[in-house]
């Protein structure tokens, strides 16, 4: 008696090659239901989300694209984690990440949790959406730039005059890439697809008839009394189950600045009896609503260095943390001076940017950063390489040596000691 091996039956090229644009699953005969081959059927993310690049997680923006571009690899911040933002001195570049924060979830319509009690200040004061940038005549610009080369005639080589006609080196090259990158920029306003982090504009301010009340919450302040965090906990719960029932898939941003500070806690929030049960019951809160909920604090560690329990404590239970570290008033202005006199007055670095931990990787294995740096002008906040400019050749003296030396001849003469030996 032979047996026959029998081969299934191989199944449509849509679910081999993208089962996830169908919202039915294929049966094992191969057929499938109208619904999934039928656009109408297609599952599409929640808004203001999209999958992790490193691991496929879904993620979704912290409202900086340079701050999304260094989070380990995720492009974002991942669903179920967790952020601390500490910072020295006595500027407050952390709140600027916040409002960003904030304001993303605003543009993509999702819920909003600030805690600590000051809800409508951090409300009130959003940045708006930045205007978009005006196209530029690329063209125009090269051609007035050949022609002024061509007009001085002392600074350009002298070549051949048969190569003369070829114009600039370089020049259609970089024609041709300015050219496919507004192309670019204009099939991607033209794209249907929502956006995934916006730019804004620090200079003005969101109109409050944009904010829709039903997706903002707030928190009670800190107890006076016994553990100061209660209310801010039993609000937050609560919050959870409302939205749980009437968005389950909706992104919950949570938000708490000003961690342990003076004008918002009270003394005994420090004690570890109090402020680590309440991180840990932000974790597990976390965790249980990993699909869904995402949290971002802010620190002063110059109130709280990172040797103290509470810091350290936070960057434990925490998935990720870095430092703000704002230049002195004396190293700004080295920096300055340092600068290539090319560069505009904007961008000039402001201070560096210390990771120490990053969500997806465990401690021993987190990937630390120390060469980053920020900088917040009127209107934006950028994180970039911390590079320091090369220094400009000092320009030789008209008359070349034979000044330099007549000028160490008339020094010499001034000298009236005489150095005997």
């Amino acid at each position: 008696m032979s047996f026959k091996r029998r081969l299934p039956e191989a199944q449509p090229r849509a679910a081999r090659f993208a089962p996830h644009l169908s919202s039915e699953a294929y049966l094992p005969d191969g057929s499938s239901s109208r619904a999934a081959t039928s656009i109408s059927g297609i599952k599409r993310r929640p808004r203001g989300v999209r999958a992790s690049p490193l691991d496929g997680c879904t993620v979704t923006s912290t409202g900086c694209a340079s701050l999304d571009a260094i989070i380990s690899g995720h492009t974002g911040l991942p669903l179920g984690a967790s952020f601390l933002i500490c910072e020295t001195g006595t500027t407050d570049f952390a709140s600027i990440l916040l409002r960003y924060f904030i304001s993303e979830g605003v543009e993509q319509g999702h819920d909003i949790w600030v805690g600590g009690g000051n809800a409508k200040q951090w409300f009130e004061n959003l940045p708006a959406i930045a205007e978009p940038r005006r196209r530029v005549d690329t063209s125009t610009e090269n051609s007035s730039a050949r022609a002024a080369a061509q007009a001085s005639n002392g600074e350009r080589m002298k070549i051949a005059w048969r190569y003369n006609h070829l114009g600039e080196f370089g020049s259609g090259l970089r024609d041709g890439r300015q050219s496919g990158t507004e192309h670019e920029n204009d099939n991607a306003g033209k794209d249907s697809d929502p956006i995934f982090c916006h730019d804004y504009d620090l200079t003005k301010r969101r109109n409050r008839s944009s904010l829709d009340p039903a997706l903002l919450h707030d928190s009670p302040a800190p107890a006076s009394t016994g553990d100061p965090f209660t209310p801010i906990l039993a609000s937050l719960v609560q919050m959870l189950d409302e939205t749980a029932k009437e968005r389950p898939k909706n992104v919950l941003r949570c938000v708490l600045p000003g961690l342990l500070s003076p004008t918002s806690y009270p003394t005994n929030a420090a004690l570890p009896r109090y402020y680590i049960h309440f991180m840990s019951t932000l974790r597990a809160l976390l965790k249980k609503n990993r699909a869904r909920m995402v949290l971002l604090c802010s620190l002063s560690v110059d109130l709280y260095p990172r040797t103290t329990p509470s810091t350290r404590w936070s960057e434990i239970l925490l998935d990720g943390s870095f430092t703000l570290r704002p230049f002195a008033t004396s190293a700004t202005g080295a920096v300055n001076e340092l600068a290539t006199t090319a560069e505009p007055t904007g961008n000039t670095p402001q201070g560096l940017l210390l990771i120490h931990k990053m969500p997806g990787f465990e401690s021993s294995q987190a990937v630390v950063h120390n060469d980053l740096s920020f900088r917040a002008t009127r209107k934006n906040f950028v994180i970039e390489a911390w590079t320091l400019g090369v220094l400009d050749e000092e320009q030789p003296r008209e008359g070349g040596h034979q000044t330099i030396i007549e000028d160490g001849m008339q020094e010499a003469r001034r000298t009236k000691i005489d150095v005997s030996f």
